[in-house]
């Protein structure tokens, strides 16, 4: 397929790039939206800050030069043997951040600041997971589908919401609160069963 690759600061140049089948965890995604965020904008006015060069990035594996672009949505294509979760079909918004999940800050449910954190910019129609967890980790919507069965599920009383938060990767209790009524329509307390709201 035909990208544009960043090689340095203004030095963008659309090529063929080759389209691989997705690895064991890894899923190819048809892209329907991607943003320009300003740091795309600053790699390609001065960069790098973030982009690495000569050196693969420790989680992504990946150095340039690559295709910037990391706030995407779209629909799944295909998936690797060792996905779960995810199905081709599926509509998906992506969480573009590498963390490693062992850190500290990981650990604490502030992924936002891993010490190695990096965006997924391998490629706009992939997701590259390289940490051996679910791609549904990175996907917004399959986490918090997965959230609400965890709080709804059998032993949902045994978890704090704090708890489910952290596991599916929501840099904060509040974060996942929000995001979490956006889309059922019901707080993660009332998806519980604290309250008698049913799930809309």
């Amino acid at each position: 397929m035909r990208a544009a690759l960043w090689y340095g600061a203004k030095d963008v140049r659309v090529e063929d790039v080759p389209v691989t089948p997705p690895g064991p965890g890894e899923v190819t995604i048809e892209v329907a939206y991607c943003g320009i965020c300003g740091s795309d904008l600053h790699e390609y006015a001065d960069g790098p800050h973030a982009v690495p060069v000569g050196e693969a990035h420790p989680e992504s594996g990946v150095a340039a030069p690559l295709i910037l672009g990391h706030e995407f949505c779209g629909t799944v294509t295909e998936i690797g043997s060792a996905v779960t979760g995810l199905l081709p079909g599926d509509r998906v918004a992506v969480e573009p951040h590498y963390r490693c999940g062992r850190c500290p800050r990981c650990r604490a449910g502030q992924y936002n600041i891993c010490g190695v954190m990096g965006i997924s910019v391998r490629h706009l129609a992939r997701i590259f997971e390289s940490t051996g967890r679910s791609p549904a980790r990175y996907i917004m919507e399959r986490r918090l589908v997965r959230a609400h069965q965890e709080l709804t599920g059998p032993g949902a009383r045994q978890t704090t919401i704090a708890d489910v938060a952290h596991r599916w990767g929501f840099s904060s209790q509040a974060h996942f609160a929000r995001l979490f009524r956006a889309r059922f329509s019901l707080t993660p307390s009332e998806a519980r069963g604290e309250t008698t709201k049913p799930i809309a």
